[in-house]
């Protein structure tokens, strides 16, 4: 068993959708975390959870 049971990737970008599915091939489970602004993004589409953190703009 893994010592880290899920990856937590704080960027939504390619490189992190990137880690993701090569994560998510290996069988590793992931999270995300987003502003509502970015509620649509595909980097939640391809983490396994995703979290709200903040309310966006700043806020």
């Amino acid at each position: 068993m893994s010592k880290f049971p899920k990856t937590l990737i704080a960027n939504q970008g390619e490189i992190a959708i990137s880690v993701m599915r090569a994560a998510n091939k290996l069988g590793k489970q992931t999270a995300a975390v987003y502003a509502n602004e970015d509620k649509i993004s595909l980097h939640l589409f391809n983490a396994n959870e995703a979290y709200k953190i903040a309310d966006g703009l700043g806020q």
